[in-house]
């Protein structure tokens, strides 16, 4: 069903009801159901979205388009688990933040472009597990400087001459690229990045307290196995999206508040 027809039509899911049937596996019980109750074309809370037609498993968003696992944005375009920011562009796990663009794993950052693993950063490219940086045009794992290009402390006029030129200067942009691939295979990154985390292990926990073998989480307490989910607390085995989930296990897309839900998929307050 179109998102309009499914969510305006007043149809009543118990009329869909089957009975218990003891010689047929429950998996196939609720297959039968799951193919007879009427489904949205998208996964998304239609009626918390603005001028966000094409997005799939979102929760409230405006002017989105073609993005998929996130909520809370705005003015946001290809994208994956982005949450609470604005102006994003082709890119993934992003959270509180603001104009940035072809990157991955940014968490409040401002102005950010062709960055990964990087937090608390504003006006910056190609910075590599940097952490409250500013100004800064190619680093790895550098931490609260500014005005630094290819590892090399540089003036403030410097910085920005040179950031301009790789605005406007297609050439210079491709010299420049280049140089930072080479440096890239030069330098050490940590192994696993558990930034502002307690007691956790897995890959690109943020500031999560006991969080075991987690990977892509914000913002998560007790929890086991949890995969691309923020604001998750005492829970295990749960993938996208979290806030406000606790007390669940085994669920896929789920969130906004839920509490005590097993084996369950797409479901929200």
């Amino acid at each position: 069903y179109s998102q309009e027809n499914w969510w305006n039509t007043p149809w009543d899911p118990l009329d869909y009801g089957k009975d218990y049937d003891s010689t047929k596996t429950i998996t196939e019980q609720i297959d039968r159901i799951w193919k007879s109750v009427p489904v949205p074309t998208l996964d998304n809370a239609y009626k918390d979205t603005v001028n966000s037609e094409y997005i799939n498993g979102c929760g409230p968003s405006k002017d989105c388009y073609l993005t998929s696992n996130s909520a809370y944005n705005e003015k946001c375009l290809y994208g994956w688990f982005i949450f609470h920011s604005s102006h994003i562009l082709d890119a993934n796990y992003i959270t509180e933040s603001e104009y940035c663009s072809h990157s991955e794993h940014l968490s409040k950052c401002y102005n950010v472009h062709f960055s990964w693993d990087t937090s608390s950063c504003r006006d910056g490219r190609y910075l590599f597990s940097c952490y409250g940086c500013q100004c800064v045009l190619w680093w790895v794992g550098l931490k609260n400087q500014k005005y630094q290009i290819l590892n090399t402390p540089c003036s403030e006029e410097e910085y920005h001459s040179t950031e301009k030129k790789l605005r406007e200067d297609r050439d210079f942009r491709i010299d420049f690229e280049k140089k930072v691939q080479l440096l890239l295979g030069e330098v050490w990154l940590e192994k696993h990045a558990l930034t502002g985390s307690q007691d956790s292990s897995g890959d690109f926990c943020y500031e999560s307290k006991n969080a075991l073998e987690c990977y892509n989480v914000w913002d998560c307490e007790d929890v086991l196995y949890i995969t691309d989910s923020f604001n998750t607390n005492d829970s295990a085995h749960i993938s996208m999206w979290g806030d406000g989930t606790s007390l669940s296990y085994d669920s896929i897309d789920v969130g906004l508040n839920i509490s005590v839900l097993y084996f369950s998929t797409s479901c929200w307050l």
